[in-house]
């Protein structure tokens, strides 16, 4: 099947009305005014923040794995928790 061309239009198709429907832009939000930074803010390392969050929820998966594997192993009791048997451990946990 082949494609019409654009020099196929003729007769009505060429004088027919064009439609042009401008779109709206959402409206603006008010800015804040500018203000000192404060001490809070500036310790908070946001950057660090958001990497840490980020590496957690990557490696959540594997994680629950060999926590999996070490209660399997060592048949941690069920009272015990997993954080508390990998603080004991020396390996964070965390």
């Amino acid at each position: 099947m082949k494609l019409p061309s654009l020099k196929s239009a003729q007769g009505d198709d060429l004088k027919a009305p064009t439609t042009r429907i401008n779109m709206g832009l959402p409206p603006s939000l008010a800015t804040e005014a500018p203000r000192k930074i404060t001490e809070e803010e500036r310790s908070f390392e946001a950057a660090k923040t958001l990497r840490d969050a980020k590496f957690r929820a990557r490696h959540e998966g594997q994680r629950k794995l060999r926590a999996a594997k070490v209660i399997h192993d060592c048949d941690l009791p069920q009272s015990q928790s997993l954080t508390s048997f990998f603080l004991a451990a020396g390996r964070g946990g965390g």
